[in-house]
């Protein structure tokens, strides 16, 4: 391309009649500004280079952080889909306290002497119990009337919803007050 310039220049210069030695003139300085244009041309080529290879790099930084960010938000909606505050469950069971006492008052006209403790186990899926069941070794009282009566009243509660399957434990003590 450069020599293509200087033959073209020199060749424009012998046809305007100018001489040998202005046409050596022209044609330097052509291919001075040439060369200076293609230093410039590469300076500029390597900038861009440059300047699209930190582009890229801060790309893949912000790309790898939303990544992170998203993983930590993922983490973070599972582990509260895989459980429910235990001031919400606390809520719902102080919500149903009556079918608990209701339970235990009819078990205690039976055997006056009823006390100890009951465990609850719940697994709840969108809000609904799914299953209820007693938690033996968490369990000091053996009434097993007692007992069902808890897991069929308990069956009809409703928790907040969750995506997941989420097992919940509560404990219930019982006590009669003697005077």
């Amino acid at each position: 391309m450069k020599k293509f310039l200087v033959i073209a220049s020199a060749l424009l210069m012998f046809g305007c009649g100018t001489t040998g030695k202005e046409a050596a003139k022209t044609a330097a300085d052509v291919n001075a500004a040439v060369k200076d244009a293609a230093v410039e041309a590469n300076a500029a080529a390597k900038d861009a280079n440059a300047a699209a290879k930190d582009a890229a790099a801060d790309a893949k930084a912000a790309d790898a952080a939303v990544k992170d960010a998203a993983a930590d938000a993922n983490a973070a909606a599972k582990a509260a889909e895989k459980s429910l505050d235990k001031e919400v469950v606390k809520s719902v069971v102080t919500a149903h306290v009556a079918d608990i006492q209701a339970c235990y008052l009819d078990a205690l006209s039976k055997n006056k002497d009823l006390a100890g403790k009951i465990t609850m186990s719940w697994t709840v899926k969108d809000g609904a119990v799914k299953s209820a069941e007693v938690v033996r070794n968490a369990t000091t009282i053996n009434d097993t009337v007692m007992e069902t009566c808890i897991i069929t009243k308990s069956n009809t509660w409703q928790f907040p919803n969750s995506a997941n399957e989420v097992r919940i434990e509560y404990p219930f003590d019982f006590s009669s007050e003697k005077k």
